[in-house]
């Protein structure tokens, strides 16, 4: 039995070294897969952090062009409402120095325009003998 015991301590020592050479491989191992998705994690926080400066740069400029649109459009609707008022004081002046000519130019002009409107609506309008062709949509390019 001695030889045996001895036999079994053997093996069981030599288990235990191969057991702990499988648990360093393996912790081995997991440290350098952990290295590698740390080295990727950084590389795209460093991609992320690039995204987001050229985002803030684009988004100052657009506030910057915006603020100017917004102005440039205030503005034209001071100018406007001006035009606006001018134009309809002199067409009150006109309606009390000539109110025969200025009803007649008037409905002149309203025919016209109204003349217009229908010749635009007709164009715009799709015609029911017009027969739609089918074909494939085309995709975007990725």
């Amino acid at each position: 039995m001695n030889d045996v015991d001895q036999d079994l301590a053997e093996i069981t020592s030599d288990f235990r070294a191969f057991e702990k050479m499988l648990r360093e491989q393996g912790i081995s191992k997991i440290i350098s897969q952990q290295q590698n998705l740390l080295s990727r994690l950084e590389k795209t926080n460093a991609m992320l952090q690039t995204v987001n400066e050229l985002s803030n740069q684009r988004l100052e400029s657009l506030t910057g062009q915006l603020r100017s649109y917004t102005r440039m459009l205030v503005s034209t609707k001071r100018e406007l409402n001006t035009i606006f008022k001018r134009v309809d004081s002199i067409q009150k002046i006109l309606m009390r120095k000539y109110p025969p000519e200025y009803q007649q130019e008037a409905s002149a002009i309203e025919a016209s325009w109204k003349a217009e409107l229908d010749s635009e609506s007709e164009i715009s309008s799709p015609s029911q003998n017009l027969t739609l062709i089918s074909r494939p949509m085309e995709t975007l390019p990725e």
